[in-house]
């Protein structure tokens, strides 16, 4: 499992990880155009509401950057394997 993953898992899922790394993880450790949006994404949601996004938010808002099927697909298969 690539390290990315671990991180976008853990922020997800895990309250304490979450509120303790947040501030300190880079967009820049994730090469991944799809991982990197999922990161930036979900660190936008954590500062405005300080908890953390639900799997179905984040596919609202991948369906919200009109971006092309493909992509917003690939997205919410990375959401759905974290």
């Amino acid at each position: 499992m690539k390290i990315q993953y671990v991180i976008l898992s853990n922020l997800l899922k895990n309250e304490a990880f979450m509120r303790k790394v947040s501030a300190f993880i880079q967009p820049d450790y994730f090469e991944d155009k799809t991982e990197r949006s999922l990161f930036e994404k979900t660190i936008d949601y954590i500062q405005k509401y300080n908890t953390q996004p639900t799997a179905e938010v984040l596919k609202i808002e991948f369906q919200n950057d009109n971006l092309e099927p493909n992509a917003v697909q690939e997205a919410h298969n990375l959401v759905d394997a974290l």
